[in-house]
């Protein structure tokens, strides 16, 4: 799962402080987007889990709420720990 694992060392970074908002706002949906087909033949699941968390319930909270760079952070830190725990738990 090289592609979902990719998205997620990205996304742990921008949760440690070491990408800023806008660079992740830009980078996430970009590199999913290029990555995505060859995450749907390594876990179908797992891929549409990373969409649905990181994107719809992540970068789309942004645009529509305008949250401020912490909050955001903090969103996207929820998705990503539920995500972790979705693997822990066995879906992935």
């Amino acid at each position: 799962m090289k592609n979902s694992n990719y998205l997620m060392e990205m996304t742990k970074e921008f949760i440690d402080g070491k990408m800023d908002v806008t660079a992740f706002m830009l980078n996430l949906p970009y590199e999913l987007e290029l990555r995505y087909q060859e995450m749907l033949k390594e876990n179908r699941d797992y891929a549409e889990l990373i969409y649905d968390e990181l994107i719809e319930r992540g970068i789309n909270v942004q645009y529509d709420e305008n949250l401020s760079d912490s909050a955001f952070r903090k969103v996207i830190l929820s998705r990503y720990k539920f995500i972790k725990s979705m693997e822990k738990d066995g879906f992935c």
